[in-house]
């Protein structure tokens, strides 16, 4: 669905109204003796795209008295409920421009604040509310696996996607991946910035998994969340999840997460692929087509059993 990009400060600038595509990412850390969670790293990046003409991309780079990587900005992103995600402390620090006949779009990259008193506030998600009901059946018809997670304030949230990876000791990671609707785990996560970390379950098939199984963690967990929307949503599950959470997190420059994000967009299917081929078409584009599908949010946990066995998820 299209979606409304805001920047609500410094002044107001209606960035565009046909946005698309979006992602968020941000690292933590639980400590395996307290328990306590450490916000790391967070990252937002636009995708604006659309036919040539009016109404115009209103630019990010106006005039502004404060140098551009000194800028922190709040944006605002609605849909067409004028359901809200706010973005707060964000810093645009690389973009890319790409212009033909009939089509034209910008990419661009903002990293979050590092101050400790700002990562709870880097992105709420209060004012998102978009309705889900968990399915109960395939499309198909055929046999049905459930799977659902209970996390904090998230309660028998539906799993699309499990991926777990084990060795002598377990369960050492997992992977899954859920719609992004009310009560997020984007939010969630963001709130437990030095607060002990809740009981996880995953349910399979009814068959409940929780961890940890008693007090005390069993071992020094690296967490990643992520938040796609659009052509963002063409990242793999097969590896490119563990490969793209490699690139953000291993303080390549912005240019080089930039790059990445870029190629991934552009496997997004659209009508044409824009290639040294295509670059003469102009009777069709590569516009994001709009989807009436939700935003998908993946969390990534590793380090599960890096000091005790864990059980496993699937076995």
């Amino acid at each position: 669905m299209p979606y409304k990009l805001k920047q609500t400060s410094p002044g107001s600038v209606e960035v565009t109204s046909n946005l698309e595509s979006f992602w968020f990412f941000y690292n933590f850390n639980v400590d395996e003796g307290t328990k306590k969670v450490e916000i790391k790293r967070g990252y937002f990046a636009a995708y604006i795209c659309q036919k040539s003409g009016k109404p115009f991309i209103q630019s990010l780079y106006g005039d502004s008295n404060e140098k551009k990587e000194d800028l922190y900005r709040k944006l605002e992103i609605s849909n067409v409920a004028e359901q809200k995600i706010s973005i707060n402390n964000a810093r645009l620090v690389d973009s890319r421009f790409s212009q033909f006949s009939n089509e034209v779009s910008q990419l661009h990259l903002f990293d979050f604040s590092d101050e400790n008193e700002h990562k709870k506030e880097w992105i709420d998600t209060k004012g998102w509310s978009p309705k889900f009901k968990n399915p109960t059946k395939n499309d198909d018809g055929k046999y049905f696996l459930k799977h659902t997670l209970d996390f904090g304030q998230v309660k028998d949230r539906y799993i699309y996607w499990l991926s777990t990876q084990a060795n002598a000791n377990g369960t050492e990671r997992f992977a899954l991946a859920v719609p992004f609707i009310a009560s997020s785990l984007m939010g969630t996560i963001l709130a437990l910035h030095q607060q002990d970390l809740p009981k996880i379950s995953i349910s399979v098939d009814e068959k409940s998994w929780p961890y940890p199984s008693g007090q005390e963690l069993p071992g020094a967990i690296n967490g990643f969340l992520m938040v796609a929307e659009g052509a963002f949503k063409a990242i793999a599950l097969s590896g490119e999840v563990d490969n793209l959470i490699e690139q953000v997190t291993s303080n390549k420059p912005s240019k080089e997460i930039l790059a990445d994000l870029s190629q991934i967009i552009h496997r997004y299917p659209t009508p044409i692929s824009r290639t040294l081929n295509t670059a003469p078409v102009t009777g069709t584009n590569s516009v994001v087509p709009s989807s009436p599908e939700l935003p998908i949010e993946v969390l990534y946990l590793e380090g599960l059993n890096s000091t005790n066995p864990v059980d496993m998820i699937i076995k």
